[in-house]
């Protein structure tokens, strides 16, 4: 059996093969394009370089808030709109917020690509953060930390972090500290936005 699988992996090889593009716009944005055929779907990560890292216990969890706020509504898109078309397009479309970058993925079936893309690049760059969102997603991030500080692994990252990176942004939760997201102003978090989500 162990013969087969290598004989029929070895003599399709070429079918797994990827061709890999890098490109940087005259704006700055990098673009590296992973082309593969194997599967009927395509899928776009954006990755933009700030997280955590970028924060100070003044600001801590800016960048998450900010991850959480761009699904609330667009200049062109109401939050009801924007869940309606992926859910319409059957695209998965999520984020997710790490010590030095924020990331944000669409997949979706290749037919509907373009479709995918023009509502991520709407969330990117023309995100309203309307006012009766914001508290809500306030009360999101403080039940997501109490909910981490419940688990004894999600405790003691954390207070490693603490006191291992002491003096560092790297010290500060991924997350936020509930001190600062409750005092957290929807002007600071576009201040953020604007200073950090460009080309």
């Amino acid at each position: 059996m162990i013969f087969l699988i290598f004989m029929f992996l070895f003599c399709n090889k070429n079918s797994y093969a990827v061709t890999t593009q890098n490109i940087k716009l005259p704006n700055g944005f990098e673009v590296i394009l992973i082309e593969n055929h194997q599967s009927p779907v395509i899928s776009c990560v954006v990755n933009v370089k700030t997280g955590a890292s970028n924060e100070d216990f003044s600001s801590s969890g800016v960048s998450h808030m900010l991850e959480h706020l761009l699904f609330n509504g667009t200049k062109k898109r109401t939050q009801e709109e924007l869940y309606k078309e992926t859910d319409f397009y059957g695209i998965y479309n999520n984020a997710h917020t790490n010590m030095d970058y924020t990331n944000y993925i669409v997949l979706v079936e290749k037919s509907q690509a373009e479709k995918a893309l023009d509502i991520q690049s709407d969330m990117l760059f023309n995100s309203t953060f309307p006012e009766d969102k914001f508290e809500k997603e306030k009360g999101i991030i403080l039940n997501e930390i109490a909910r981490d500080m419940s688990e004894p692994s999600s405790f003691e990252d954390e207070l490693f972090n603490l006191r291992f990176f002491d003096g560092t942004p790297y010290n500060l939760p991924v997350i936020g500290i509930p001190e600062t997201i409750k005092n957290i102003s929807r002007e600071q978090v576009k201040e953020y936005y604007e200073r950090y989500y460009i080309p």
